[in-house]
């Protein structure tokens, strides 16, 4: 339903509809990549994603993150079952919030971070 999608700008970017609209078949965001994503835009869209279960990857790649969205990546990441790759680099990260990212696939084999 389009009145579901996600499609404002007070994430702190400006989300693609399509990218974001609930689907028992959504198994891939990608476009989530370069668009200025800020650690208050993600902690809005972990709380929107975080009941999709059947997200498989997510391209967070070249946004605005800095650690303190990491409590709130880290949330999503071992709440979505089937996320199976996070992709996290050219962001903000110091080094320890990288291996803090890095180190949740020791809890989920199979899961990869890539920060």
């Amino acid at each position: 339903m389009i009145s579901n999608c996600v499609t404002d700008t007070h994430w702190g970017f400006t989300p693609s509809p399509v990218s974001l609209c609930p689907s028992p078949s959504l198994s891939l965001i990608s476009r989530l990549n370069s668009v200025d994503l800020t650690d208050s835009g993600a902690e809005d869209l972990v709380s929107a994603l975080s009941t999709n279960a059947s997200l498989t990857e997510l391209d967070l790649t070249h946004n605005s993150l800095t650690n303190l969205c990491v409590p709130a990546l880290r949330n999503l990441i071992l709440t979505l079952p089937r996320l199976m790759w996070i992709r996290l680099g050219e962001n903000k990260f110091s080094t320890t919030g990288k291996k803090e990212l890095k180190s949740l696939e020791e809890p989920r084999p199979g899961l990869r971070v890539t920060v």
